[in-house]
């Protein structure tokens, strides 16, 4: 559900997440559904929170690393997941 979410229809809902993703830990769930939305400020923001935060830039390689690995030259850059 959350990566369907329109962010300009629902900004509470929005904010309500964001809140609750800052004050979480990366996990590969998690990541799959930030790294399906697609082009969202929330993205960034959360995972630049995520890296800023020492221990939980381990815990966030190896879903990016799974991730970009999935997606080829000849696919879009956009990542799509089945959640």
């Amino acid at each position: 559900m959350f990566p369907s979410i329109d962010s300009l229809k629902h900004p509470e809902a929005m904010s309500s997440i964001w809140s609750m993703l800052i004050n979480s830990e990366p996990t590969p769930q998690i990541m799959k559904m930030l790294l399906a939305r697609d082009k969202d400020e929330i993205v960034t923001s959360v995972l630049f929170n995520w890296a800023s935060h020492h221990e939980n830039r381990r815990k966030m390689i190896d879903p990016l690393v799974n991730c970009m690995t999935r997606v080829s030259h000849n696919e879009s850059y956009r990542i799509t997941y089945n959640v």
